[in-house]
């Protein structure tokens, strides 16, 4: 039912958690059981404790069941859906969900592992790590998953694409994989559309939408948004939904400071109260991008000071988790701001730290952007960024 999206779900869920209490079972199935109930609680009642308190249930029934039943199921639904809120992404990815793909490697449960899998590379990706060895691994990571799951490989597909537009590497024909059925993008979506795959619909639009709005390409960017915002509003809250609201406000701030509407104002408040929500809830994923955003609101009413001490301060708190992806934004944010107000001297300091992480995450397609539009010299950046990362 969850991979259907079917709207009976929550009633088979209650209705086996139901018959766990009145049965007093504590198999595998149990726990699946109440992991999912836990994700309901988060779901349609945004009770992110009462959601953890059913995943620590969950995790002790299945602690005693020794393994049995869909255990792998059950941690990956507990560990990407429940406890991921109260733990940053990356810790999620490197240990709890690699450990619980290489479990079900082990025991043989290939399709849920290789899910999994891509999971771990996504987060990953979002979390800021390097993006030149994470391609290399990205590209293992899809033949493997594409060999006993294609609908998942479908999915990573979007995150490679991503980092193919950040590097500005040469493309890899990463849809090889597919022996031909899928030549390109556009098919992929195609086929997602025709067979009314919401999942992967969203993640190509999602994908899209964040390739543009990484090199800067607003308009474009707030395009594919459109198209993104009814399968994100139908589906349940996702991690990736940080992303993509922070991103949205960005984008609406930008608009509404270039004289293009106060609905452009309206949409960014909204995606920051948006925000206060996921920074209550998930302060070590949303708190960097929670301050980032508020900045730039603080920049569209004009409260200079009040803009600069926030941008400073997201940038900080993307350091103190080693988000090196977002301190780069936030300094080419700062920057943008600050010629905008004819501070240019420390407009260009912004932008030349804004390459300097850049460079240091590998989006050396994104930094050489910036060294071109700024006319920023590689004596200035202190970098050659044709050998920095390409010859890595």
């Amino acid at each position: 039912c969850l991979r259907m999206r079917s709207p009976h779900l929550p009633f088979i869920i209650c209705e086996a958690v139901n018959y766990s209490f009145e049965q007093g079972c504590a198999c595998g199935e149990s726990a699946l059981a109440f992991a999912y109930f836990g994700y309901l609680k988060i779901w349609f009642e945004d009770d992110f404790m009462g959601g953890q308190r059913w995943g620590n249930m969950a995790l002790k029934i299945l602690q005693n069941a020794k393994q049995q039943g869909p255990f792998i199921r059950t941690r990956f639904v507990l560990y990407s859906l429940v406890f991921c809120w109260g733990r940053t992404l990356r810790k999620c990815a490197e240990q709890d969900l690699f450990e619980t793909y290489e479990l079900g490697m082990k025991h043989g449960d290939v399709a849920t592992a290789s899910v999994i899998l891509g999971s771990h590379f996504r987060w990953l990706v979002w979390e800021g790590d390097k993006l030149i060895p994470l391609r290399e691994k990205g590209e293992q990571y899809l033949k493997q998953i594409a060999k006993y799951n294609i609908e998942a490989a479908k999915v990573v597909l979007g995150e490679m694409l991503y980092i193919h537009v950040l590097t500005g590497l040469p493309w890899k024909q990463s849809f090889a994989v597919f022996d031909g059925m899928i030549c390109d993008e556009r098919s992929l979506l195609a086929g997602a559309l025709s067979n009314k795959n919401r999942v992967l619909a969203f993640g190509i639009y999602l994908s899209r939408f964040f390739r543009e709005f990484s090199m800067a390409n607003y308009n474009e960017a707030s395009n594919w948004a459109k198209l993104a915002l009814p399968y994100s509003k139908a589906l349940p809250p996702l991690p990736v939904k940080i992303l993509f609201t922070v991103a949205r406000g960005i984008i609406a701030f930008r608009m509404y400071r270039e004289g293009k509407g106060e609905i452009y104002f309206n949409e960014g408040k909204d995606m920051l109260n948006e925000m206060e929500k996921w920074v209550k809830y998930s302060e070590h994923n949303a708190k960097n991008k929670f301050l980032m955003l508020e900045a730039e609101f603080h920049a569209s009413t004009c409260e200079v000071n009040k803009a600069k001490e926030k941008y400073e301060a997201s940038i900080r708190s993307a350091r103190n988790y080693g988000r090196v992806n977002d301190q780069g934004l936030a300094y080419e944010l700062m920057g943008d701001y600050l010629s905008s107000i004819s501070e240019i001297p420390q407009a260009i300091e912004c932008y030349k730290l804004a390459h300097k992480y850049y460079m240091q995450w590998g989006a050396v397609a994104k930094a050489e952007k910036i060294q071109k539009e700024q006319d920023l010299t590689d004596e200035n950046t202190g970098n050659n960024p044709t050998k920095h990362e390409r010859d890595w």
